[in-house]
């Protein structure tokens, strides 16, 4: 790591700081989104749970797909330093779009800190590195954004029957029986 570039050299030890940050405490910015304190305007009809569920999303997104395609491809021969570039720019694309806006401000930073500095990075190791950093710090947000949804909100959405269905909607006519003498 000592040949890295200053500026992927200070990234990596601001991702790295941040990862250590919310390694066993909640992110801040989190914290606040989970108690409804969005100053962005994200959410619609005074609720947020909405915004939550997509930022999840993107999240998840981003750890399980993007992030991690991009490592797979990153050890591979045929795809140059910029292609990899290229398509990280491409892949982070909707992510670093909305979800500094959907709440998670420092995370939201950081990857657009990450995407910015590829103009800087000058060989695979640099890119390997931050990528790796990245990825890190991308699934430890989606752990906590896991672990702190309302999961128990799921209750309200229980499964039905075939049966189940063709009964309710006898019971309120909605099957047209009580339409049927008329």
């Amino acid at each position: 790591m000592a040949d890295l570039n200053p500026m992927v050299l200070s990234l990596l030890q601001e991702i790295n700081a941040e990862l250590e940050a919310i390694w066993l405490t909640e992110p801040p910015d989190l914290q606040r989104f989970r108690l409804g304190l969005l100053d962005t305007g994200a959410g619609v009809d005074n609720q947020y749970f909405t915004v939550w569920v997509m930022l999840g999303s993107e999240v998840r997104n981003l750890g399980v797909h993007s992030l991690a395609d991009l490592r797979v491809f990153a050890v591979r021969q045929e795809f140059t330093l910029e292609m990899l570039k290229m398509m990280t720019r491409q892949m982070t694309g909707v992510g670093r779009g909305v979800i500094g806006y959907f709440g998670l401000k420092r995370y939201g930073e950081l990857l657009n800190k990450f995407v910015a500095s590829l103009d800087e990075v000058k060989a695979r190791e640099e890119y390997c590195s931050l990528l790796d950093a990245m990825f890190t710090l991308t699934n430890r947000y989606q752990l906590w954004l896991h672990q702190t949804f309302p999961w128990y909100l799921a209750v309200h959405f229980p499964k039905v029957t075939p049966e189940q269905l063709r009964e309710s909607l006898q019971l309120t006519g909605a099957d047209g029986s009580a339409f049927a003498g008329n």
